[in-house]
């Protein structure tokens, strides 16, 4: 499965497996990208934390090479599993996992 996240002015694709790419998954909290994780799987790792990917800005996802790119509506965001390490993209039935984004409060008081 093949994520593309936004990267400045340019979308940037991100592999099925770990990269090398490091993700700014909250303000000021940057973590190691680790691949594509199945949801029964991240359950079992002992202190894994459930994040959202909108702040990483991801944005589409394909299941190989050759399907198109489904891109992600304003309001969603891909389901991250934040464990020591770094960050999984959590997938369910070789889907990604999609939820709606939290409201941002940035600028607000």
């Amino acid at each position: 499965m093949y994520f593309k996240r936004r990267f400045n002015c340019f979308f940037q694709q991100v592999s099925p497996h770990r990269s090398g790419v490091i993700l700014e998954v909250k303000p000021e909290l940057f973590a190691e990208y680790l691949g594509t994780i199945d949801r029964s799987v991240a359950r079992l790792i002992p202190g894994a934390r459930e994040i959202s990917l909108g702040y990483a800005e991801f944005a589409g996802w394909r299941l190989s090479e050759l399907d198109r790119w489904q891109w992600i509506s304003d309001g969603q965001a891909f389901v991250g599993c934040l464990i020591n390490q770094g960050v999984f993209a959590v997938i369910d039935r070789q889907k990604p996992l999609i939820k709606k984004s939290p409201v941002s409060t940035i600028g607000q008081s």
